[in-house]
């Protein structure tokens, strides 16, 4: 059975939430301080997406598995005054339990195929240096690393 790709709902930032927090324990472990990683509750996470689903501060797709939720991505678009050409990818998380199923390509898929009937010209995502999974994988999908910047934690 395949995924399924579409636009996430209020009703689900509870289950985007937890798969955010999952994923953050297991990709981040080691790469960051554990109280750091530990800091963003499911709760806290879930008031943070509903706000963002609320005010329409991203936009936001979930992917799904036999009708479970299984990862989420959102992006932003760039501003309709703006030359600058480049959607942001602000999260792409799918829960460990699905990591190498294809459950991330999908999401990517589904937003280079919506990005088709925009202007946007090219993604922009930021990740971990030291995120090597993730990396590959980003790299696998066709990204492309093109600098770093500093952040502290």
């Amino acid at each position: 059975m395949g995924y399924t790709v579409r636009n996430a709902v209020r009703e689900e930032a509870a289950q985007i939430a937890k798969i955010h927090v999952d994923s953050w324990q297991v990709a981040y472990k080691g790469l960051m301080p554990q109280s750091y990683i530990e800091q963003f509750t499911i709760e806290r996470r879930e008031r943070m997406w509903t706000r963002v689903m609320t005010e329409q501060l991203a936009q936001l797709i979930v992917v799904e598995k036999q009708g479970e939720i299984v990862g989420f991505l959102s992006y932003e678009l760039p501003n309709h005054t703006s030359e600058d050409k480049t959607a942001l990818v602000t999260c792409c998380y799918v829960s460990p339990l699905h990591y190498g199923q294809g459950a991330g390509s999908a999401l990517l898929d589904e937003l280079e195929t919506r990005l088709l009937s925009t202007p946007v010209m090219q993604i922009s995502l930021k990740a971990l240096n030291t995120n090597n999974q993730g990396l590959n994988f980003y790299k696998k999908c066709g990204f492309v690393r093109t600098g770093e910047e500093e952040s502290e934690v």
